[in-house]
């Protein structure tokens, strides 16, 4: 991940030059966040484009925040997790926007002009070979390393995990190992570790009927 000076060379190496000037703003505007159910109308924090079930998100300044946002703390990310969202650099890295359920999270088009990985994206939609995708685990009594493989009952490596936070995560793993688990009441092992697999209410019923 890069540090924030490296972020901010970047973008004044992409400035090129355009009379644009790049200053850091961190320490007067956070992204923050208004959970589901909370008592606000989001101080202008607009719905998650995502998934309405995360609520609202914006970037405020830190010293006008809506009376019941927060920053991105745990509580929004074990929230995600359960909804089986990733995002971040951390999750994200050396996946397909695919894999990553891009296309149910109003993330990818398949209708405007290039960009980057343009052509893979669209062959993997329109053949539905999507063989991989991000799914949420819970566990409970034991810890789950992120980077731990994801092993079926052959011992094979299926998957392995992208994220944790206290007793929910998400793991990458393939669809046809997916759907087994999910036959098989959802509990898969990594490490000794019993995780629950379960779908996510917005997945589409396509994604139970990939090709393996």
């Amino acid at each position: 991940m890069k540090t924030r000076a490296q972020t901010t060379n970047v973008l004044k190496r992409l400035s090129l030059r355009k009379d644009v000037r790049v200053e850091r703003a961190c320490d007067a505007y956070e992204v923050s966040v208004v959970l589901p159910g909370a008592e606000s109308d989001g101080g202008g924090i607009g719905f998650d484009p995502r998934f309405d079930g995360l609520g609202r998100r914006g970037v405020t300044r830190r010293d006008a925040k809506a009376p019941a946002s927060t920053s991105m703390d745990a509580a929004h990310r074990v929230l995600r997790m359960t909804h089986g969202i990733a995002e971040g650099v951390s999750e994200l890295a050396d996946a397909y926007p695919l894999e990553c359920n891009f296309d149910a999270l109003n993330g990818v088009s398949f209708t405007k002009g290039c960009y980057m990985g343009q052509e893979n994206t669209a062959r993997q939609h329109f053949r539905g070979a999507v063989r991989k995708r991000v799914v949420p685990f819970a566990f409970s009594g034991a810890s789950v390393d992120v980077g731990a493989p994801v092993v079926n009952d052959k011992g094979e490596t299926v998957g392995d995990v992208i994220a944790v936070e206290q007793d929910r995560g998400l793991m990458r793993a393939r669809m046809k190992f997916i759907r087994e688990a999910l036959a098989t009441n959802g509990v898969v092992a990594t490490n000794g570790v019993a995780l629950d697999v379960s779908v996510p209410t917005w997945w589409p019923a396509k994604y139970l009927e990939s090709v393996d």
